[in-house]
């Protein structure tokens, strides 16, 4: 049995790594990034079992100052975010990258191995996929699984730009593997042209540059490495010949209007409405993944723009986890520079093969790193296990290049504290990803009923196993609120499930303060109670702050004013005109 777990466990490790990473892309939704993530956890505990990796990997200072970073998101989201249960459901992503980096820090060649040769079986595939979308199903930006054509572009730009870099950096290869790698390589420019994401092209441009500032330093260039970054170049142009709408035209468009205008792509009234929320909240930011909620108050009023993201991580990092989230990423970054650097200029007796290695993948990470000033691939669970994967696997080889060992078998292997810890770790671990699990499942089954008892069923399951979910407040309180109207106005029973209504729907605003529905739901229950008008005045307002365009509650809230005659104002709420 041990023989076979030898002989396989390599190939099982990289196949649950790789499903991981595809997970939250083939189902587009957090029950699936919850599972990629128990994925992931099983991997690194299964490797944490050996506390000679913990032991060394806390040494390393980029894995430590993400780590850092983590702590920081997590601690913003228990205690800093508006909304907590948002924050906490979005450190998914960020927790998933720092798992992927300590998983490849504890590889070896076997495994990696196994991964170049099934990531690129999945480029080859998404590449044909690309070409499917557009020409079969014309499909004008084709996204592949990624759901964004920048996200699509920059994957395949990781898959096959390590490869180039590789045989780049060979000092010989054969004809027939020359021919085959280049072909791969244009046939992955040409599906990255298809996207039109010129963003993604800061990556091949950032390897290509430095791959050869590194052949030239370490006097490792050879003639072959302009044939096979050459690809990439015949790749594009292919693209322009073929594509009507192709990437060689929409590159010609920085040149003719406002520079950031051009570069944006519209992105420049996104950043603007970013700075403005970083601008309401300076000091420790709004909480993670709380963009795409305050985006609907701050964005201009004729933008069409949804804006899920702020389409720059490090602007949004900024307005979400304050000026302290954006310097700790800073300081991570620096170390990963400082270790490129380290990498191009130093001129030692290091082993070739590791230092190229480590070179490569640090080189790809410092691209996506540039790119990421103009999409938001940081907030992407696929795209942070492939990134820090990448950068794992790096650090792994640099240390080796400096005869630095990974595992050192001379440290005790009977500790008893570290194995009680450890133990107790993983059981807590456990409760809390069931917990997890179990509430995302209920919640996820709510949003599929139809009826509302057993909607209220599944979201108080859901907020058992997860308390800071608002979804079984507020529903309750809207079905209590709909009740009220066919009851007698002061009547016993009326008051106390008024009280009732008021108490669960303050409770809701109180976990997610950024739902505009909550408010005029409140405001509704204020109605039947015969409150002040300036109290439900106050709550529609609040109702509108959060979702200036929702014309539902524009409606409501007009209905209410022309009922306590207030007709003029209620034409400046529906119509939106202004003030009085």
């Amino acid at each position: 049995m041990k023989k076979v777990i030898n002989q396989y466990g390599s190939l099982l490790q990289v196949i649950v790594l790789i499903v991981a990473m595809m997970l939250p892309k083939i189902t587009d939704n957090t029950l699936m990034q919850w599972l990629s993530l128990c994925l992931l956890w099983m991997l690194a505990l299964w490797k944490l079992r050996n506390p000679n990796y913990l032991y060394t990997i806390i040494k390393d200072k980029a894995f430590v100052a993400y780590l850092i970073f983590v702590i920081w998101a997590i601690f913003s989201s228990f205690f800093l975010s508006v909304a907590k249960s948002i924050s906490i459901m979005t450190l998914i992503t960020f927790l998933g990258g720092a798992l992927s980096y300590f998983i490849a820090y504890t590889g070896n060649e076997k495994k990696e191995l196994y991964f170049d040769r099934f990531i690129l079986f999945l480029g080859v595939v998404l590449v044909f996929y690309t070409c499917y979308q557009k020409f079969a199903l014309d499909m004008s930006r084709p996204v592949g699984l990624m759901r964004n054509w920048n996200t699509h572009a920059a994957f395949l730009a990781m898959i096959i730009l390590p490869l180039l870099m590789r045989y780049a950096l060979k000092s010989t290869i054969s004809t027939w593997l020359l021919v085959f790698i280049s072909l791969l390589g244009a046939l992955f420019a040409f599906a990255m042209g298809l996207t039109l994401s010129r963003g993604a092209l800061l990556i091949l441009v950032v390897g290509i540059v430095c791959c050869l500032l590194f052949a030239w330093r370490q006097q490792l260039f050879f003639k072959h490495s302009l044939l096979l970054f050459g690809s990439l170049i015949v790749g594009y142009l292919l693209n322009g010949f073929i594509v009507t709408q192709n990437i060689v035209l929409r590159l010609g468009t920085i040149s003719d209007t406002d520079s950031l205008t051009a570069l944006g792509s519209g992105r420049d009234v996104i950043w603007g409405a970013a700075w403005h929320m970083y601008q309401d909240s300076p000091l420790f930011g709004w909480g993670l993944g709380m963009f795409q909620f305050l985006y609907r108050q701050y964005k201009p009023p004729l933008s069409f723009e949804l804006a899920f993201f702020a389409h720059n991580d490090y602007l949004q990092f900024l307005l979400e986890l304050g000026p302290i989230g954006l310097l700790i990423f800073i300081a991570f970054i620096c170390v990963l520079l400082k270790r490129l650097l380290i990498l191009i200029i130093n001129l030692d007796s290091t082993p070739v093969s590791h230092k190229i290695e480590s070179f490569i993948y640090l080189t790809v990470c410092i691209g996506l790193l540039l790119h990421t000033f103009f999409t938001f691939h940081l907030y992407q669970l696929t795209m942070q296990i492939m990134f820090a994967y990448y950068l794992g696997r790096s650090t792994r080889h640099f240390y080796l290049a400096q005869s630095i060992a990974i595992y050192k078998k001379n440290l005790q292997q009977e500790n008893k504290l570290y194995f009680s810890l450890y133990r107790g770790f993983v059981t807590i671990l456990v409760l809390l990803m069931l917990c997890g699990g179990l509430s995302l499942y209920y919640l996820q089954q709510a949003e599929k009923s139809q009826n509302k008892r057993q909607q209220l069923n599944y979201y108080w399951l859901a907020g058992l196993f997860f308390p800071p979910l608002e979804h079984y407040d507020a529903l309750s309180a809207l079905v209590l609120s709909k009740k009220l109207l066919d009851m007698p106005i002061g009547s016993s029973q009326h008051e106390e499930m008024a009280g009732l209504a008021l108490k669960k729907i303050n409770a809701a605003i109180d976990k997610v303060p950024l739902n505009a529905r909550n408010y005029a739901t409140k405001a509704g229950i204020l109605q039947t109670m015969r409150a002040d008008s300036t109290s439900v005045v106050e709550e529609y307002e609040h109702a509108l702050t959060n979702t200036p365009f929702d014309f539902g509650i524009r409606y409501d809230y007009a209905h209410f004013l022309v009922a306590t005659q207030q007709t003029s104002k209620a034409l400046t709420v529906l119509w939106g005109l202004g003030e009085e």
